[in-house]
């Protein structure tokens, strides 16, 4: 009996402890964000989500995806990217950035934020998304 609990604690707590895991930070910068979306990607919570995009970031689930982009993020594979962006974000390497918001999340730097979404993400402070 006491195996069998073992076996159970062994498998469910490190579901448990994933489950508490925060979006990554390159995978909600490669777009725009509405506020609500925005908040959502801080928070963890896709009831705050407007899009399916959104939903399907904070899921890990590319099933919701509305864009290549998201699938791209979510599988962490740039050839379903349509966007340099995108392809920035999965690699990690702002030399392919078509926008300053792309370089500051890559570089974790709100000083080349020209959004408050932007700005909002790296500083995990949901009271600059708009």
């Amino acid at each position: 009996m006491v195996r069998r609990w073992l076996v159970v604690a062994m498998l469910l707590v490190p579901t448990l402890l994933l489950a508490d895991t925060p979006v990554s930070r390159l995978k909600v910068g490669y777009r725009k964000w509405a506020a609500h979306d925005c908040k959502a990607l801080i928070q963890g919570n896709d009831a705050y989500c407007d899009t399916q995009d959104c939903k399907a970031l904070i899921q890990n689930n590319d099933a919701y995806c509305s864009s290549h982009d998201c699938k791209a993020m979510i599988q962490h594979n740039d050839a379903y990217c349509d966007s340099k962006d995108c392809k920035a974000m999965v690699q990690n390497n702002d030399a392919y950035c078509a926008s300053q918001d792309c370089k500051a999340y890559i570089q974790n730097n709100d000083a080349y934020c020209t959004s408050h979404t932007c700005k909002a993400v790296i500083q995990k402070n949901d009271a600059y998304c708009d």
